[in-house]
């Protein structure tokens, strides 16, 4: 055989086989079933990705309140020293006025 017959022969229109149209039709329902799984795969992986970014705003929120609590009390306590300090100023002045 030369190499036009050959060619010939393999380009050569042939009857599709009996259970053709249902090989199509099922390989096409597994190729949407996969695709379906697909998209509820990206659904179910977007969820905890969403659980994260929530569970970490949430911590960095918690932790700006805290810093800001933490601020707020060693204010009042550098006052509450001011405050002390001057009193006990006040007294020591009184106590040495008396022992002189």
């Amino acid at each position: 055989m030369d190499f036009d017959h050959q060619l010939r022969n393999a380009l050569e229109r042939t009857q599709p086989s009996a259970d053709f149209a249902g090989r199509v039709i099922r390989a096409a329902g597994k190729q949407a079933t996969r695709r379906n799984v697909w998209v509820a795969w990206k659904r179910w992986i977007a969820v905890p990705i969403a659980a994260s970014i929530l569970v970490l705003a949430v911590g960095i929120e918690q932790q700006r309140r805290q810093r800001i609590q933490g601020e707020a009390a060693k204010a009042q306590l550098i006052q509450a020293f001011e405050i002390t300090s001057g009193k006990l100023g006040r007294i020591q002045k009184k106590v040495r006025g008396v022992l002189k």
